[in-house]
């Protein structure tokens, strides 16, 4: 138990107290409390969801030394493998050069997605949140290693 439930606990007792029983029965007056409460606790949750989901995906964005390390070294694997995928024949075309123009509105809408999707779902699971989190990095790795710039001139004309 969190301190802050703590604090519920005895915040409750003295709202059932003010009020008054030919007001409202103590019974009814604690449903309604509770009620209230818990929508608290899920609100706080799903908030605190939203903030670690931002945070973990966002990170690497950030200007700090460890976050450009990972960012460069991400950036190797998935131009590695974007360019690995070509080789082999799989090209995305117009579909990977508009990402590719666009790759900071595109993350940062998968990443604005993502943290909108635990509030707009009610009431909050771990492992909802967690499958989620999963999606979001899937697509941001997706969608780093599809985008590719437009071929230039010899790589066109050495095209088949």
């Amino acid at each position: 138990m969190n301190p802050a439930d703590v604090v519920l606990v005895m915040v409750r007792r003295v709202c059932l107290d003010s009020v008054p029983p030919t007001a409202l029965p103590t019974d009814a007056a604690a449903a309604i409390h509770d009620t209230f409460v818990r929508s608290l606790r899920d609100s706080t949750r799903t908030l605190l969801v939203v903030s670690v989901i931002t945070a973990v995906v966002a990170y690497p964005h950030g200007p700090g030394n460890p976050a450009r390390a990972a960012r460069t070294t991400a950036e190797r694997g998935t131009t590695t493998t974007g360019w690995a995928l070509d080789r082999v024949g799989v090209r995305t075309g117009a579909t990977g050069r508009w990402p590719y123009g666009h790759r900071k509105w595109t993350t940062t809408g998968v990443i604005a997605a993502g943290a909108l999707a635990p509030v707009l779902r009610n009431p909050p699971s771990v492992g909802a949140d967690a499958l989620v989190l999963c999606v979001v990095l899937l697509l941001v790795a997706v969608l780093a290693t599809t985008a590719r710039p437009a071929a230039g001139r010899e790589e066109r004309a050495a095209a088949p």
